[in-house]
C-alpha cells in the first residue's frame, strides 16, 4: 500500500499502474474521481500535508510534467511502506454495552468472589468449630478434676473410684495442663488405699488385743508377753486410727505390762513345786519390772512409779526367798569355778580406753596400772559382760602395790549410785588394807545380801574384818564385775575365779 504525495490517497502500485490512478487519471483528461471524504492523516505525514496545503501552486507544474510524459514510459519505483499509527476513533460505543471480554472477566471475578466467600464461611466454621472443641475439651478436664477433688480419699469406697475415674478419662486428661495436679490425686487415693488396708490390719490386731486384756487374769505371763511384743510392733502405726486409738493404746499397754508382771511374780509363786524354775521366772520379772519403772521415773509418771515399785518390791523379796532356799553351802560348794584369768576367758576382759591405763591378763596374772593424772577420769576393766551375774561368788586374791581401787559388783554399761561396790584403800583415813600386801577374799552377793570373808584371820590385820552388807531394793541386780582404777594406782590380781549360782 503507497500513498499518493499529490492527493493523500492510498493505492496500490502494480507493473501496470504504478502510480496513482487518481492522478493519472487527471493527467490523461479523463474525468475525476468522485470526491472521497478528506481523512486525518497520521501524524507522521501532517507536516508534509500542511506543506501542500500551503503552496498549491507547485502541485501544477508537477500535474503538467506527469502528463507530458507517458504513463508507460515513467517507471516509478514502488515507495516503501511507512509505519503508521492506528487511526483515533472519533465516535464513543453506546453507554452501557460490554463486549464479550469484559463480560468473561466480569463473570470470572464474580466466580472467584462466589469461591472467596465459600471459603471464608467455610474456614470460618471450622474455627468456630474448633474453639467449641477446645472449649469443650476444657470443661470436660476440669470439671473431671473438680469431681476428682470432691472425693474424700480416706473413704475407700471413693478412694477407688477415684482411680477408676482417672483411669476411665486418662486419654482425655492426660496432656492437659491439669495432669500433674490429677496424676498426685491418683497417688494420694492408691496411698491411701494402702494404708487404707494397713489401717485396718493394725486396729483389727489391736481390737483382739484389747478384748483379751478385758480379763488379764485369766490370761497366762506367755500370752501376756506375746501381746506386749505384739503392741510394739504395731506402735508406731497405731496413729493411723487417730486421736481416739492412740488415747486406747496407752491404756492398753498399760494394763499388758501391769498384767504381764503381775503374772510372772504370781505365777512364780504358784509354782513354788519346783524353786529354781520358780526363780527363773521371778528374775524375768524383776528385769521386765526394773525396766517399767525406769521409765515412769524418766516420764515423771507418779502412779506408774509407785505401781512398779510396790510390785519390784515384791519380786525382789521372793527371789531373796527362792535364791536362799536353792544356794545352801552344800549347793554353792557342789559348782565349778571359772577362772577368769585362765584360756579363753583371758580374751574377755574390757578395759577402759583412758590416757596412760595400761591392763595385761596374763596366765594367772592380771597387772592394772592407773591412769595418768592429767587423763580426766578414771579408768574401768571388767569380766562376765557378757554372763550378766546375778548370784555368784567370787574368789580374789589381789596386792594393791600403791594406791587404792573400788571393786563393782553387778556393774552395767557404766557404775552409777545403784551399782554394788566395795572400797579397797591403802592410804588416808579410808584406808582398809595395808599397800603392798596380798589379800586373798570370798565374796558371795546372793539376792540382796552381800558377805566379804578373809581367808586368814589369825595375823592380827585390824583391816579384816568380816563384812555382811544388806543390799537395797534400788541397787542393781545383775551386771558384770569390775575394778575402778584411779590414777597412781598399781594393782596385781592373781585369783580371780567365780561361781555362777543359777
Amino acid at each position: 500500500m503507497a500513498i499518493c504525495e499529490t492527493c493523500g490517497d492510498k493505492f496500490t502500485p502494480s507493473k501496470e499502474s504504478p502510480g496513482c490512478p487518481r492522478c493519472e487519471g487527471a493527467a490523461q483528461g479523463s474525468a475525476p474521481a468522485p470526491a472521497r471524504s478528506a481523512r486525518p492523516r497520521p501524524t507522521s505525514t501532517a507536516p508534509a500535508a500542511r506543506a501542500g496545503a500551503a503552496k498549491p501552486a507547485a502541485a501544477k507544474p508537477a500535474l503538467k510534467a506527469a502528463a507530458a510524459k507517458p504513463a508507460r514510459a515513467r517507471r516509478a519505483e514502488p515507495e516503501p511502506e511507512e509505519e503508521v499509527e492506528e487511526r483515533a476513533i472519533h465516535h464513543k460505543a453506546p453507554e452501557g454495552l460490554l463486549d464479550q471480554s469484559a463480560k468473561i472477566g466480569l463473570i470470572a471475578a464474580g466466580g472467584l468472589a462466589v469461591i472467596v466467600l465459600i471459603a471464608v464461611v467455610v474456614v470460618s466454621n471450622k474455627r468456630a468449630a474448633e474453639a467449641a472443641r477446645v472449649e469443650a475439651y476444657e470443661n470436660e478436664v476440669k470439671n473431671l478434676y473438680t469431681e476428682l477433688t470432691a472425693l474424700n480419699i480416706e473413704d475407700e469406697t471413693q478412694a477407688k473410684r477415684l482411680l477408676q475415674l482417672a483411669k476411665d478419662k486418662e486419654g482425655r486428661w492426660q496432656d492437659h495442663e491439669l495432669a500433674a495436679q490429677i496424676r498426685m490425686l491418683v497417688v494420694r487415693a492408691g496411698t491411701s488405699l494402702e494404708t487404707g488396708k494397713e489401717r485396718r490390719a493394725v486396729l483389727g490386731t489391736f481390737t483382739q488385743i484389747e478384748k483379751a486384756l478385758a480379763d488379764p487374769s485369766q490370761l497366762s505371763p506367755e500370752t501376756l508377753k506375746e501381746m506386749r511384743r505384739s503392741l510394739v510392733e504395731i506402735e508406731s502405726k497405731i496413729t493411723l486410727g487417730g486421736e481416739e486409738y492412740i488415747k486406747r493404746y496407752g491404756d492398753a499397754v498399760g494394763i499388758a505390762d501391769k498384767a504381764y508382771v503381775t503374772r510372772l511374780v504370781d505365777g512364780a509363786k504358784e509354782g513354788g513345786a519346783n524353786p529354781r524354775t520358780a526363780l527363773q521366772q521371778t528374775q524375768t520379772a524383776e528385769d521386765e519390772i526394773r525396766k517399767m519403772l525406769d521409765t515412769a521415773i524418766t516420764e515423771k509418771k507418779a502412779e506408774l512409779q509407785t505401781f512398779y515399785t510396790d510390785i519390784y518390791k515384791r519380786a525382789i523379796e521372793q527371789s531373796d526367798q527362792l535364791a536362799a532356799t536353792l544356794f545352801t553351802e552344800k549347793a554353792i560348794a557342789d559348782l565349778p569355778w571359772a577362772d577368769m584369768l585362765s584360756g579363753e576367758q583371758l580374751k574377755h576382759w574390757n578395759p577402759s580406753s583412758v590416757k596412760g591405763f595400761s591392763s595385761d591378763p596374763q596366765e594367772g596374772n592380771l597387772r592394772l596400772v592407773g591412769p595418768d593424772a592429767d587423763a580426766g577420769r578414771q579408768a574401768v576393766i571388767s569380766i562376765g559382760d557378757r554372763e550378766q551375774w546375778r548370784n555368784f561368788v567370787l574368789d580374789l586374791e589381789f596386792t594393791v602395790e600403791k594406791g587404792s581401787f573400788d571393786l563393782f559388783m553387778r556393774l552395767g554399761r557404766a557404775p552409777n549410785a545403784n551399782t554394788v561396790s566395795l572400797a579397797f584403800v591403802t592410804e588416808g583415813e579410808n584406808s582398809s588394807i595395808n599397800a603392798a600386801k596380798t589379800y586373798h577374799v570370798t565374796i558371795r552377793v546372793i539376792g540382796s545380801k552381800l558377805s566379804l570373808r578373809w581367808a586368814d584371820d589369825d595375823d592380827g590385820d585390824l583391816f579384816k574384818s568380816p563384812k555382811d552388807i544388806d543390799l537395797s531394793w534400788a541397787k542393781t541386780r545383775k551386771g558384770a564385775i569390775g575394778l575402778l582404777v584411779p590414777s597412781n594406782t598399781r594393782l596385781k590380781i592373781t585369783t580371780f575365779k567365780v561361781r555362777d549360782l543359777r
